[in-house]
């Protein structure tokens, strides 16, 4: 993983302390780890059953969630109530679309989404 460009994608996210930020994919951690030097709460969304351990191993924190899920089957609408919702994730290009119309949609939490292909 690059390092800068992982830096580069989280700056574009404009994070402030007290954000909810919801990762779609963080695989090993490359916007993990930038993330988590922040003063946020993290909900970190993984299909990889592998990567979950490891997340959970690397991120332990009252701050982190992790959901084991796809993402285009996990509801944001549980997210309710926790604030505005940041979402970030450098996405395959086969679910780039349908999540994109998914979480966009009029009833998704979601103030912003940072995503790459």
């Amino acid at each position: 993983h690059d390092k800068n460009l992982a830096r580069w994608i989280v700056d574009q996210l404009g994070v402030q302390t007290g954000d909810h930020i919801v990762e779609i994919g963080p695989g090993l951690g490359a916007l993990t780890g930038w993330l988590a030097q922040y003063d946020v709460r993290l909900t970190l969304v993984e299909k990889d059953g592998r990567m979950i351990q490891w997340l959970g191993q690397q991120f332990r924190s009252d701050r982190v969630e992790l959901f084991h899920i796809d993402a285009l089957n996990f509801d944001l609408r549980t997210l309710y109530g926790r604030g505005p919702v940041r979402i970030i994730g450098n996405l395959p290009y086969y679910v780039s679309t349908p999540l994109i119309a998914k979480y966009t949609a009029a009833l998704s939490p979601a103030s912003m989404l940072v995503l790459t292909v």
